[in-house]
């Protein structure tokens, strides 16, 4: 199981993390992504330890991490690449803050179910109603993104598997990564097709956007997350302050 686990998936487990309310975990998500885009320097080292606590408190194998981060390991190497123009340094600052934000999302999705995904991002971007934005669809388009994820991970695991049972060795030849390259356009249709069928399947169900709702549980606000919240947004201005000053 562990290795089919990647970003846009659920991993059940008993930690704090996990009975973090959905609201203050997506608050606290976007407080620390601009964190982690405004540090420099040694700040950086301030994201990089909220990111260890924060693995290590929400019990998830370690190796589930190193999983995700494989999944996109071509991406990063391209960013990289690209990123080389800047410089090495700044290179590798760049790769270093877009890990940090794609293991945050990681532990985001592994430790928050979809329907409380969807719950705290209506919350969360309740404002946009007084702009006539329906945040109640748009919460649900982004809660149904992550999804796609997993489903497109799983579509392209199969082509791997089914080029290995017809006897192409991938270790002995990294050439032949290239046919998973080109067989990606039929992974997409095939992800398309599922997440198709989880929006047909809600529509079956009568699901409508614009009702009420409430989840079968709902984790509590609790003291520490209100100070979890004050402590980052100190972090953050204090982070603009030095900034601006140097």
């Amino acid at each position: 199981m562990l290795n089919e686990i990647c970003l846009g998936r659920y991993y059940s487990a008993n930690s704090k993390i996990h009975t973090i309310n959905p609201v203050a975990k997506i608050i606290i998500l976007l407080l620390t992504i601009l964190l982690v885009l405004l540090s420099s320097d040694i700040m950086l080292l301030v994201p990089v330890i909220i990111l260890l606590l924060t693995m290590f408190l929400a019990k998830i194998p370690y190796k589930v991490y190193l999983e995700a981060i494989n999944d996109i390991k071509i991406i990063l190497l391209l960013i990289f690449v690209v990123c080389l123009l800047l410089g090495p340094i700044t290179s590798i600052i760049i790769i270093v803050k877009l890990t940090i934000i794609i293991l945050l999302l990681t532990i985001l999705t592994l430790t928050t179910s979809t329907t409380e995904i969807i719950y705290g991002l209506e919350k969360v971007l309740y404002p946009l109603n007084r702009f006539k934005i329906k945040t109640n669809l748009l919460a649900l388009n982004i809660g149904l993104a992550f999804k796609f994820i997993p489903c497109l991970i799983d579509s392209r695991n199969n082509i791997l598997k089914t080029q290995i049972s017809r006897g192409i060795n991938h270790k002995q030849n990294p050439k032949n990564y290239i046919k998973i390259t080109k067989n990606m356009p039929f992974a997409i249709k095939i992800a398309k097709a599922k997440h198709k069928n989880i929006k047909n399947s809600m529509y079956m169900r009568l699901y409508n956007v614009d009702k009420k709702r409430c989840n079968f549980r709902m984790n509590r606000w609790k003291v520490l997350d209100i100070i979890t919240i004050i402590v980052l947004i100190i972090l953050l201005v204090l982070t603009i302050l030095k900034g601006m000053i140097l």
